[in-house]
């Protein structure tokens, strides 16, 4: 939590409901982060049932009217802590298999603590209006040498908290939300913020368990780094705020839903049939990439189950040429909002920065919005029909003469 705190000085009106608290308090009261002035109970009140640290901290508490201290059977009760709107219950793990199945109290048979209030704080936080269900953990333990994901518990390890309690999963390497996913898809969402060097290793687990698809596609890890530098966020022209960033390979189910979503028409524009498939084979091949030959840039939007993908630009480049074939696609209720226009400026930027020298794309005659989109795009675009189909091309960086 000390580690927490130090990004959490600049919000405003934060409140606290907790187990427990130690020093990190003191520092979020003073500089007016915690206020409390907007709980939903217990308003102007920070409720613990107890507090450890420095003899500072309980200086600082004694006889003040701010810290109330309440017994545990009330502080963990989970509908109190329901009450509170936007909850976010923060609870740290010792290790955590594939599946999701949380153990907090013990390393192997020997035991480490009691399981404290995470269940409660997992399931209140769950059931608050906006709240949020957390597990926070290092990716690793023993400096490096063991990852805290693993296929299974360790003998003896207990599971605290359940797979079915579990929302959202936070390493150094990400967020892995798993309420109400498949096993698959858990699989590979914790994969994907495990350490790199252990992401094989889980891999293959998995397929030997039948977790996974046995063909799923194994990256080197050691080699494919994800470009966060290219997140970004934007809006649309009717004031829509959209998360665009490159795609990973746990997109696979999101991008799966949005292109079977897909009308007709827009199957037909983008992949040039009027029907297709889109079958684990073919769609992990689109989120499986290098980030370097290839790159997939998604937009995405909350939904229930987690992001929704509504938009997708690609390109693949030809390294002899340095030349890359572009194409996006975007789900048909989010068309007409400028995304696509978006989405060809800010991947045709990426492409330049990384020294691409001339992009190119295969447009149908009836698709005339994305011929628009390509002559005001501000390049100075090539245009030739070969009696089926547009040729669109345009160059980034002129050839030395």
């Amino acid at each position: 939590m000390k580690a927490l705190a130090e990004y959490l000085v600049y919000k405003k009106d934060l409140g606290v409901h907790t187990e427990m608290f130690s020093d990190w308090i003191i520092d979020l009261i003073d500089c007016g982060a915690i206020t409390c002035a907007k709980k939903s109970l217990n308003r102007g009140k920070i409720v613990a049932s107890f507090c450890m640290g420095s003899q500072q901290l309980y200086d600082y508490i004694d006889n003040n009217p701010f810290f109330e201290f309440y017994p545990t059977e009330y502080v963990n009760d989970v509908n109190v802590i329901a009450q509170h709107d936007k909850m976010v219950g923060i609870n740290v793990g010792l290790e955590i298999d594939l599946t999701g199945q949380v153990c907090a109290d013990s390393l192997g048979h020997k035991f480490y603590s009691g399981i404290g209030g995470q269940v409660d704080f997992i399931r209140g936080s769950a059931r608050s209006r906006g709240g949020k269900a957390v597990i926070a953990m290092p990716s690793t333990a023993k400096h490096g040498e063991v990852s805290r994901i693993v296929p299974h518990l360790t003998e003896g390890a207990g599971v605290v908290t359940t797979r079915g309690d579990v929302h959202y999963v936070v390493t150094e390497y990400g967020i892995a939300y798993l309420h109400g996913k498949s096993i698959r898809q858990r699989v590979l969402d914790l994969i994907n913020i495990a350490h790199p060097k252990f992401r094989k290793g889980l891999m293959q687990a998995a397929k030997a368990k039948n977790y996974i698809y046995q063909d799923q596609i194994e990256l080197s890890w050691d080699e494919v780094s994800y470009p966060q530098e290219l997140e970004h966020y934007a809006t649309l022209r009717d004031g829509t705020e959209i998360f665009f960033r490159p795609i990973k390979p746990v997109d696979e189910a999101a991008l799966s839903e949005m292109l079977y979503s897909l009308s007709e028409q827009s199957v037909q524009t983008r992949y040039m049939t009027r029907s297709m498939s889109f079958p684990h084979e073919k769609v992990q091949q689109l989120t499986n990439i290098d980030y370097k030959n290839d790159l997939a840039i998604v937009g995405v939007v909350p939904g229930v189950g987690g992001e929704e993908i509504v938009a997708i630009a690609q390109y693949y480049l030809d390294p002899k040429n340095r030349e890359a074939e572009v194409a996006f696609l975007v789900q048909d209720e989010w068309q007409q909002k400028g995304m696509g226009t978006f989405l060809l400026d800010y991947i045709t930027q990426v492409a330049k920065r990384r020294g691409v020298r001339r992009c190119y794309a295969k447009v149908l005659p009836g698709n005339r919005p994305m011929l628009a989109i390509f002559q005001n795009s501000g390049y100075l675009v090539n245009v030739e029909f070969d009696g089926d189909v547009y040729n669109v091309a345009y160059d980034l960086i002129k050839d030395e003469a």
